[in-house]
């Protein structure tokens, strides 16, 4: 790293900063030409030459500060692909629940129509239905619905923007209301 005791001078943090922002993945990171940092600086308005860009590049150690930049660069982009990753991994899973769910849904329901339809020929013969066929599709129902409700909550929950109480305040502040008489 080069000598924290000397001072850059405007034009020198110019090119220092040209010279890090250049490297981009666009170029699998390698900085510009001496050249181009020159030319760039004297459209600025500074004065530098190529000769004096290479001295500064020399005196301050440039490719150190440039290192220190991408290993920062490379942390980020390490620490997006395992949180894209991470992310990918639980939507699989989570499309694959809500495939689940729906599936066991569905048969919940188709049980609970054949329970009620036997019940109530049943009820039709009898006059009378037991408690325990009473219970049980009392039961049955309130699993279905109570699951299908959590379901449906997961579903509103596991996609799309969410919006905050400020760009929900904006959005409904947007809304004009013409009234006639």
């Amino acid at each position: 790293m080069a000598d924290k005791t000397l001072e850059f001078s405007p034009a020198q943090k110019r090119a220092l900063e040209i010279y890090k922002n250049s490297a981009t993945m666009y170029n699998d990171y390698k900085p510009c030409s001496i050249e181009a940092i020159a030319k760039q600086l004297k459209e600025e308005g500074y004065e530098a030459s190529s000769s004096s860009v290479q001295r500064w590049k020399k005196k301050f150690d440039f490719d150190s500060y440039l290192d220190l930049e991408l290993q920062s660069v490379m942390v980020k982009d390490n620490s997006i692909i395992i949180a894209q990753q991470a992310t990918a991994g639980a939507a699989k899973k989570t499309v694959v629940d809500l495939e689940k769910n729906a599936a066991l849904m569905g048969e919940c329901h188709d049980l609970l129509q054949l329970f009620v339809k036997q019940t109530k020929e049943v009820y039709q013969k009898t006059k009378h239905i037991k408690n325990a066929d009473a219970k049980l599709t009392l039961a049955i129902y309130t699993q279905c619905g109570t699951r299908e409700d959590k379901f449906l909550d997961r579903v509103a929950n596991s996609g799309g923007d969410k919006l905050n109480s400020d760009e929900i305040l904006q959005e409904i502040s947007a809304i004009d209301v013409d009234i006639e008489d």
